[in-house]
């Protein structure tokens, strides 16, 4: 797993000619049920695109930019 950090340059990765920087991380609890209780929470990415556009993104599907 990658660590994200604010300010770190990434792309979603179906939206690779979007390219921006993370603005915020935000853990977000979990609403999904399992036999043994919840699962564990998850980190949205807050990514401020090149073009201006700010976007919400969980972090699994972000890549980072090379």
């Amino acid at each position: 797993m990658l660590n994200f950090k604010p300010g770190q340059r990434v792309y979603h990765y179906l939206q690779m000619h979007l390219p921006g920087v993370i603005v915020e991380l935000k853990r977000v609890k979990s609403k999904q049920w399992l036999t043994e209780g919840t699962a564990q929470d998850r980190l949205m990415a807050v990514v401020k695109h090149d073009n201006g556009e700010v976007s919400n993104f969980w972090a699994s599907d972000l890549r980072k930019e090379d």
